[in-house]
């Protein structure tokens, strides 16, 4: 009877053991699936729309070239902080620019530009081939790492803004560029202070032409 006793107290004790903390949980499939693809970060459509409703607006308040340039030439750590942006632990700061020159050469994956009415300015690379890193994600300042849960999610940001840089920018201007013809960008640079001299990459998001 003691040894019966016994039993029945493990087997209460377990029970309220359970109630209290039960050990799993019991969800239909449609509720997992559910709760996965809320949990899933759609990178490419948050860099959608932020490309729509916050990069492409500011572009417009882009700091120019030519007086980037200028700032760096004078005190280059002074106007890294006061203009650029270098998230984490990068060696690179990035720039967000806009300037407006005349088309100097235009080869298979870059288009040169020399700046107007300015000497001693950079030459602007821009880009027609396939984009890779940061620099588009980085440079407006817009966005903070530390707002994502894990580097993974930052990092498809950046996948999807260069995405929409290749198909909605550069067919463009690969189209239309040609030497001698006068044209308006925006976009990032990256630069360091072990690499002050021209020319500057700048990986468009914007093109206009005058």
């Amino acid at each position: 009877m003691r040894r019966v006793a016994w039993i029945i107290v493990l087997l209460v004790a377990a029970t309220v053991w359970c109630w209290l903390l039960p050990p799993f949980h019991v969800i239909s499939l449609r509720q997992h699936r559910l709760t996965e693809q809320q949990t899933v970060f759609d990178g490419a459509a948050f860099a959608r729309n932020f490309w729509d409703q916050k990069l492409i607006p500011s572009s417009a308040a882009a700091m120019d070239a030519t007086a980037l340039a200028a700032a760096l030439a004078k005190d280059y750590p002074a106007a890294q902080k006061q203009f650029g942006h270098s998230p984490g632990f990068s060696s690179t700061t990035s720039f967000f620019i806009k300037g407006s020159g005349r088309i100097t050469a235009v080869e298979k994956d870059t288009v040169h530009i020399a700046l107007e009415g300015v000497t001693n300015a950079p030459d602007i690379l821009l880009p027609t081939g396939l984009i890779f890193g940061n620099v588009v994600r980085d440079a407006s300042g817009l966005l903070n790492a530390s707002d994502f849960p894990n580097s993974q999610d930052f990092n498809a940001i950046a996948a999807g803004l260069n995405h929409i840089v290749e198909t909605d920018v550069l067919p463009a201007l690969r189209a239309q560029a040609a030497v001698g013809k006068t044209i308006r960008f925006a976009g990032g640079v990256e630069r360091d202070e072990d690499t002050k001299t021209d020319p500057w990459t700048v990986v468009p998001v914007k093109i206009d032409w005058p």
